[in-house]
């Protein structure tokens, strides 16, 4: 099982192969990923501003979109086993930028602590906002372009 090593994951798929139980393990894994994000917003108890909206309808977007490339570039229909390949590669990608988002998220906050000197407390907010609200979509589409390319390997048998 690769939670973090694209290179190793490929080498595997294109090797041996993934055997069922890992085929499993990778998709119980993506599943919990949908699964868990899409509900963890309950346990913020707040109200979505405009911005939360825009992104929100923006992520689905970028999603279906990436997906679809991530198809296209594989072979599309002329591919081979695509969800096979699709679901442990997004898993290992997703581990990669929970561990970068987190990472860029919390250096990001003494940079808007630091802003929040020079900024009046009734902007901070939006100001905040507005930075989140540009960086996921830009981490989201480097996320799937990501994918793309290494489906893409895969297909050209590219470690």
């Amino acid at each position: 099982m690769y939670l973090l090593s694209i290179k190793e994951l490929k080498i595997a798929i294109l090797e041996n192969g993934l055997s069922e139980q890992i085929q499993y393990i990778y998709l119980f894994i993506f599943i919990a990923f949908f699964s868990v994000f899409s509900e963890v917003y309950v346990f913020f108890p707040t109200t979505p501003t405009i911005f939360d909206k825009i992104q929100s309808i923006l992520s689905i977007l970028i999603q279906l979109v990436g997906i679809y490339l991530a198809y296209r570039m594989h072979g599309g229909k002329e591919g081979n086993s695509f969800i096979t390949k699709f679901i442990p590669i997004y898993v290992v990608l997703a581990f990669r930028f929970i561990i970068f988002t987190l990472l860029t998220m919390l250096g990001s906050m003494p940079l808007l602590w630091g802003l929040s000197f020079l900024i009046p407390k009734d902007y901070m907010g939006d100001l905040a906002n507005i930075f989140y609200f540009a960086y996921i979509p830009i981490l989201e589409i480097v996320f799937y372009l990501r994918l793309t390319k290494h489906l893409k390997d895969l297909k050209d048998v590219k470690i």
